[in-house]
């Protein structure tokens, strides 16, 4: 009996360990770039801004600490090479720059990155589909 008592107060116990993923803030994301089609937000929202941009929270899974690091450098390194709060800043010339390096990240399939596929922000072929034909010239 005690033993089964001890088994159930460790799981309750190891069970607030998680708490902070499931309390935590959702993973939604929003983007201030009214100047993309609808289809293309939707996209950069779902694989795109969680890590491209500064103002984004990280994901549930960020909460639990050996996640956070990793999250956060990712992030930081992320948001130096394109961050998406700073998209409808940029002039024209420069959004056509930041197009062709997405077009050729997501040519050569190094976007998402392949560890962050599994946090759920992968590409479908229309979703790599609807952002190849929006960043051709």
């Amino acid at each position: 009996m005690r033993t089964k008592v001890a088994a159930i107060l460790l799981l309750l116990l190891s069970g607030l360990w998680l708490l902070p993923v499931f309390l935590g803030q959702s993973d939604a994301v929003e983007i201030d770039a009214e100047a993309l089609p609808p289809e293309v937000r939707k996209v950069f929202i779902h694989s795109c801004i969680p890590c491209h941009s500064s103002s984004a929270p990280l994901p549930r899974i960020g909460n639990l600490e050996p996640f956070r690091y990793f999250l956060v450098r990712r992030k930081q390194m992320a948001t130096k090479r394109l961050d998406f709060d700073q998209w409808a800043q940029l002039n024209s010339n420069k959004q056509e720059l930041r197009r062709q390096k997405i077009r050729k990240a997501i040519e050569k399939d190094f976007m998402p990155p392949l560890d962050f596929r599994f946090f759920n922000h992968a590409l479908s072929d229309s979703d790599r589909a609807i952002l190849l034909k929006w960043s051709r010239p």
